[in-house]
């Protein structure tokens, strides 16, 4: 017996692995496991896999397949309350009860339930959850979407004894993020680097976002009581994120990761600083008169003015100012919108730089630190300009 609520959010987590192709039918189901006092739910679609645990009140050990998508239909629209689920061995059939409810899902025998392997032995680190997904937030959004180059529509890892780094890429723009470990964390011994899925640390996000776990002991004082550490397992093909009541495994991207590190200006000649939110908003109404959804957006320094400009034929055009200390000739470049927006949203800071050279070099966003905020962390966003005629 289980509450709705944490039922149903178990059931999102795990139900974007399910497997859509029908060659293998009980892919397309979870493998819940009710023991020890918790019900275990799991999916796999042979890349990736998720498995969550939620309370529960067990009366019985047992285990059984069934279809992912009418359980959690069902169950999303029952009322609040508990939930009894009965496997039923006699007529094959799972019972899911609640409060003038039932249904019964014919399931399959857990042991005809395929599992992507485990992740061998290789090398392991942990880090502050926390620390993990804001580094993902930070630079997931610049991966590429194009299956037709694979290893762009993954997020790099590198991890060594001194520090981790992130960094994603589409050829347009590039995100890098890095941390240097704290006290507490567990570094890896050896370096290690490989590509991980960009859908599968979506899904590492939502599923920290769905899924609650314990509190702490009383007298921990390592922080926010939720802020669990990590524990990363990889080897040559797989990696593994797991925390309490949540793991996910995945598959490794292959192929060679560009070299990001010559993308990346070591110093550009201008250095703006612009307040984060003013210049998000402006970015936003500037966007809005795309007809095609891809808005570019002129940026133009003079007198004291970061200006924003963006006209669409036959609809019109707009224009913002923001003051900021600028005192040089007039400078322009442009972008597109989305590239700026995207990258302001994942900060902050009050501030931040604009670091610009020439109107068609790249340019980049960097994170002002306020005195007394932690400098523990590096990150700097690269985008390519547009050349409009």
């Amino acid at each position: 017996m289980s509450r709705r609520s944490d039922l149903v959010a178990a059931l999102q987590t795990v139900e974007r692995a399910v497997s859509t192709r029908q060659t293998i039918p009980v892919l397309g189901g979870v493998l819940l496991t009710a023991e020890g006092g918790q019900l275990r739910l799991y999916a796999t679609d042979l890349e990736l896999a998720v498995e969550c645990a939620i309370p529960a009140q067990v009366e019985e050990t047992g285990a059984a397949v069934v279809e992912a998508r009418y359980l959690h239909q069902v169950v999303r629209r029952l009322e609040e309350g508990e939930v009894i689920i009965e496997k039923a061995a006699d007529s094959g059939v799972v019972n899911v009860m609640a409060p003038g409810s039932r249904l019964s899902l014919q399931y399959q025998p857990a042991d005809d339930f395929p599992r992507l392997a485990e992740v061998e032995e290789g090398t392991s680190f942990n880090i502050r959850r926390s620390t993990l997904l804001s580094m993902i937030r930070a630079t997931l959004f610049a991966a590429a979407t194009d299956p037709g180059r694979p290893f762009l529509t993954g997020v790099l890892f590198e991890v060594e004894p001194e520090e981790i780094r992130l960094v994603a890429t589409d050829g347009n723009r590039l995100a890098f993020r890095r941390h240097v470990w704290i006290d507490g964390e567990k570094p890896p011994l050896a370096p290690w680097k490989a590509i991980v899925p960009g859908r599968s640390l979506g899904e590492l996000m939502r599923g920290a976002g769905s899924i609650p776990v314990p509190q702490r002991d009383a007298g921990d004082d390592a922080g926010d009581e939720e802020d669990h550490e990590v524990k990363v397992e990889a080897d040559r093909k797989e990696i593994s994120f797991t925390w309490p009541n949540y793991r996910l495994t995945t598959r490794l991207i292959e192929g060679q990761f560009p070299n990001y590190r010559p993308v990346i200006p070591a110093q550009q000649r201008l250095s703006i600083v612009v307040p984060r939110d003013p210049f998000l908003a402006a970015l936003e109404r500037t966007a809005v008169l795309s007809r095609t959804g891809t808005a570019f957006t002129t940026l133009t320094l003079e007198n004291g003015i970061l200006r924003l400009r963006s006209r669409e034929a036959e609809v019109g055009e707009i224009d913002e100012q923001i003051p900021v200390h600028y005192e040089e000739a007039p400078f322009e470049t442009a972008y597109q919108a989305r590239f700026l927006t995207e990258a302001l949203r994942v900060l902050d800071t009050e501030n931040v730089v604009l670091g610009l050279e020439a109107s068609l070099s790249p340019g980049t966003i960097r994170p002002q630190l306020e005195p007394g905020q932690s400098g523990n962390d590096q990150y700097v966003y690269v985008m390519m300009p547009i050349r409009l005629g």
